[in-house]
């Protein structure tokens, strides 16, 4: 799925690269892209960890995921310790190094009864989702 958040009164996208792949073999809850932009918005200083969390949310409220889910992601060290580890309502830890300073996270995924029915999601094609690639 991708994602976008947008103005209420004009509808304006002000978020970008929201995108979250579901691979349920593994039960697993990938996040792909994350690069929201939100800190271009005023005021927004926990904006993007709040669209995080809500989109996470409801991603596990319409694929009905349980406390066995894991959420995983891949980026740099940096942004692990400045951004991801900072989240208490999620635990990324490190599951894997990679080249360089690139990292994989790992998160144990817990659903909650927050309501996120004002989230709105695009299916992306097979095609769009290789161009992600």
């Amino acid at each position: 799925m991708e994602y976008f958040i947008s103005r209420v009164a004009s509808s304006e996208q002000i978020s970008h690269s929201l995108l979250i792949v579901f691979d349920k073999p593994a039960n697993n809850i990938h996040i792909a892209k994350f690069y929201p932009e939100l800190y271009r918005e005023k005021d927004s200083k926990y904006l993007s960890a709040a669209c995080l969390y809500l989109i996470i949310q409801h991603f596990g409220h319409e694929y009905l995921l349980d406390d066995k889910s894991e959420i995983t992601l891949d980026t740099r060290t940096e942004i692990f310790e400045n951004f991801y580890h900072r989240l208490n309502d999620f635990n990324f830890h490190i599951c894997r190094r990679g080249v360089g300073r690139a990292i994989e996270l790992v998160s144990d995924f817990h659903q909650s009864s927050f309501d996120t029915s004002m989230i709105r999601e695009r299916e992306i094609s097979d095609e769009e989702l290789f161009c992600y690639a």
